[in-house]
């Protein structure tokens, strides 16, 4: 006659197929989280930075004279002046960028900025300005050409 259950040695067997199964899952899931927090923190930065870089486009197309960084130089603040005389400067304070001019301040970026740095140099007979940025730990540059 055939017994109608399960052994004992099948339980433990089924179990310990079961737990492998539930234990991978939750490592796959753990993976797939981290990998898309990695991601998000990546998008968040390259968004940031774009929208740096396009603020500090249109103070420079603004800017007649650039007062700081000198030429052949280095600086962590960008000083220009526009048609009008009225002085813009761009510096990395507390971890944000700020823009101070005449009409005020504003603060570009409330997210973790960590180093903004400029370089001034001239490159056949024009000037150009290189910034680096680092926010979420990821440097970026960008070279603007003056005319």
């Amino acid at each position: 006659m055939r017994q109608q259950g399960l052994t004992l040695i099948e339980v433990i067997i089924y179990s310990a197929l079961l737990s492998l199964v539930i234990s991978s899952s939750l490592v796959l899931m753990h993976s797939l989280i981290s990998s898309a927090e990695k991601t998000m923190n990546q998008l968040d930065a390259l968004a940031e930075t774009q929208f740096i870089f396009a603020h500090l486009d249109w103070v420079l197309n603004q800017s007649q004279i650039i007062l700081e960084p000198e030429l052949n130089q280095t600086g962590d603040r960008l000083v220009v002046r526009d048609m009008s005389g009225v002085e813009t400067e761009v510096n990395n304070n507390n971890e944000k960028i700020k823009v101070v001019n005449t009409s005020g301040e504003s603060v570009l970026s409330p997210k973790e900025v960590t180093s903004l740095l400029f370089e001034r140099v001239e490159l056949n007979n024009h000037q150009v300005i290189t910034v680096w940025i680092n926010v979420y730990n990821q440097t970026f540059s960008h070279t603007y050409f003056l005319q």
